[in-house]
């Protein structure tokens, strides 16, 4: 076999290696393929939590708070832990994992507003209006981006 042969066959092999690693792509989503999912999953939720502290980072400042990246960052990060935790034992538990993680998910977004208002400042008149504002703009944000 010359090096061009050998260079072939190992691309070849590559490429059966990665295809099955990486499944392909169906109008559907992912073909049956854990990896990629697991993959693409968790690069879609770092986006996700970026995009949150960005937006609420920034209308802080816009409603009168003091806008502060790693508060935001810290605060965040305290408010989803209620929503994963609930996810992990929601898919655990058969028959009421939905309603474990739905009660996670409102948790959270009671921590959002008690705790996220307090990190940045934001005033007490305008919590709600920094808190409503600011879950639009996420999703308006967060649909934008994952259709990029």
């Amino acid at each position: 076999l010359t090096k061009a042969d050998n260079l072939g066959l190992g691309l070849i092999v590559l490429g059966l290696l990665l295809s099955r690693m990486m499944g392909t792509m169906s109008p559907f989503g992912l073909a049956g393929n854990w990896f990629a999912a697991l993959f693409l999953g968790l690069i879609m939720a770092c986006v996700a939590f970026a995009v949150a502290v960005f937006v609420f980072n920034f209308l802080a400042g816009v409603f009168g708070g003091k806008p502060d990246f790693s508060r935001a960052f810290a605060a965040m990060s305290l408010v989803g832990i209620p929503a994963w935790i609930a996810g992990i034992v929601g898919a655990a538990v058969p028959w009421v994992g939905g309603l474990i993680s739905l009660a996670g998910a409102i948790v959270s977004l009671v921590f959002l507003y008690k705790i996220m208002p307090l990190a940045l400042g934001v005033p007490d008149s305008k919590r709600v209006l920094h808190f409503v504002v600011s879950l639009v703009a996420v999703l308006v944000v967060g649909v934008v981006v994952m259709v990029i």
